[in-house]
């Protein structure tokens, strides 16, 4: 009787009715996804944010080691820790021998949300850099880049100053006029977001610089000396003169007694008026010394030049 007592315990013993149960639940924060979690990368179940996964070995070893859970979706993160290295001495008797291991899933925050970034150009062929925001949090500001390729490499910041952002969860609107532009050229321009540590770049959007190139005005009204001088005669000889914006006027060529050989109009700007030596009938005119004369608002000028055999 007693040897059967005996067996009996060592069989109770054996089969493992005194094994120690050691447990693992894993679980998320409320949310409605399910997510696979893994043990040393095997697969070991899925979870939840609803009810926690529990898993049971009587081999401690076969809980231990590196748990980790599937990549946080698109917009989301896992909060730290985002693996647990499990070790056999976290399963004590003052937790029964089970352990919880949580994820968090988070939302991930996004500095700057924009809707549109655009380049246009304004009536004066300056270029117009505008973009809207539908959120901004926690930015600091706006920089404007340019270049006149489409590699940011070696692109010139046009905003020195930070545009400073409102952050607000509100529409907002920007723009930055350049002016420094020439017509005819394209331009590509750059967005940089600038947030405490660290930056987003968007673009780059393109525009060309199209119209009429503006004109350049002499400042003042001039008349200057004739070119050859003398000039033979069946030649020519050339006069400058510089008209101010705003002005017109004639430049007159007399002879000695007076008498108006010539007459040309000028407007405003630079200009070079060829004279052949002939009166204003075609006819050739006679050797000697001749006046011409700028006249307009503002001046009133003469010259004299030669003609000779």
């Amino acid at each position: 009787m007693k040897k059967f007592l005996l067996l009996a315990v060592i069989a109770t013993l054996v089969f493992g009715v005194y094994a120690i149960d050691y447990t693992v639940s894993v679980r998320t924060n409320d949310i409605p996804q399910v997510f696979m979690v893994y043990r040393n990368g095997n697969p070991m179940g899925m979870t939840n944010g609803i009810t926690p996964v529990v898993f049971t070995n009587t081999d401690v070893t076969m809980l231990t080691g590196l748990w980790t859970i599937d990549p946080a979706p698109p917009g989301n993160f896992w909060a730290p820790p985002v693996q647990f290295q499990v070790q056999s001495n976290w399963f004590t008797e003052n937790n029964n021998h089970s352990i919880v291991l949580n994820w968090n899933l988070f939302d991930e925050v996004v500095p700057v949300e924009l809707s549109s970034f655009t380049a246009t150009l304004t009536a004066l062929n300056d270029v117009q850099i505008n973009w809207v925001t539908q959120t901004e949090t926690n930015m600091l500001g706006y920089r404007v880049y340019r270049n006149d390729g489409a590699s940011q490499n070696n692109a010139v910041l046009i905003t020195p100053t930070l545009i400073l952002a409102h952050n607000t969860s509100q529409l907002q609107s920007y723009n930055v006029v350049d002016n420094e532009v020439e017509i005819g050229s394209t331009y590509f321009y750059w967005l940089e977001s600038v947030e405490a540590n660290s930056s987003d770049f968007f673009g780059p959007v393109s525009i060309t610089v199209q119209g009429e190139v503006p004109p350049v005005y002499p400042e003042v009204t001039t008349l200057k000396k004739a070119y050859p001088n003398p000039f033979r005669a069946n030649t020519s000889t050339n006069i400058e003169v510089e008209l101010k914006d705003g002005e017109t006027g004639t430049v007159t060529i007399y002879n000695l007694q007076g008498k108006v050989v010539k007459v040309y109009d000028v407007t405003p700007g630079s200009h070079t008026i060829t004279w052949n030596g002939t009166d204003s009938k075609g006819a050739a005119c006679s050797s000697g010394i001749y006046l011409y004369k700028l006249s307009t608002p503002s001046a009133n000028a003469t010259e004299k030049m030669v003609i000779i055999k």
